[in-house]
């Protein structure tokens, strides 16, 4: 049981770090546009595989860096849950998805594992409709992804996320 502890802790790192390089281009990409006064286009922010254009406003292949290899599950879906550790890199929103009983299916057995999560990407604070606090409700509309590289299955390029009303208090 310790080995299966510690190689779920070496992946969960793994990914983190996946993370944090593809945050830390785009941020350094950002960076280097502001400086230039241009907006580069999305090519210019990642070069992994070319995938299937979705919902989102230009490729999914755009929110991963290269090296990163995924496969489009779905070109577009829409998802329901509450909104966790809500963060931001520039115009870049990103947050956790736990999601409702109905879409639940968006998971696979590594978001399961890691606390029953999905990550959201959204780039640009128009596609979020309302206001996004932690523990919101929410919509979201995006293409499925499963990230081959790290395990988990993404909503990246979100095309629009819908504050919804809280569900009432159960008695």
């Amino acid at each position: 049981m310790g080995d299966a502890a510690t190689v779920a802790a070496r992946t969960e790192k793994k990914r983190m770090k996946g993370m944090e390089l593809m945050m830390s281009k785009k941020i350094l990409a950002g960076m280097l546009a502001c400086s230039l006064g241009v907006l580069p286009s999305a090519s210019y922010f990642a070069h992994a595989q070319r995938a299937e254009y979705s919902c989102a406003d230009g490729a999914v292949s755009d929110w991963y860096p290269s090296g990163i290899k995924f496969k489009v599950l779905s070109g577009c879906v829409s998802a329901t849950g509450t909104a966790e550790n809500i963060a931001s890199t520039g115009s870049i929103v990103y947050f956790d998805l736990r999601p409702d009983a109905a879409s639940r299916s968006l998971l696979n057995a590594h978001n399961t594992y890691f606390g029953g999560a999905i990550t959201v990407f959204v780039d640009g604070r128009n596609r979020i409709h309302g206001r996004l606090l932690n523990g919101a409700r929410v919509k979201v509309t995006a293409p499925w992804v499963h990230d081959l590289t790290h395990g988990q299955n993404d909503l990246p390029a979100a095309h629009s996320v819908n504050i919804l009303p809280a569900l009432p208090a159960s008695h």
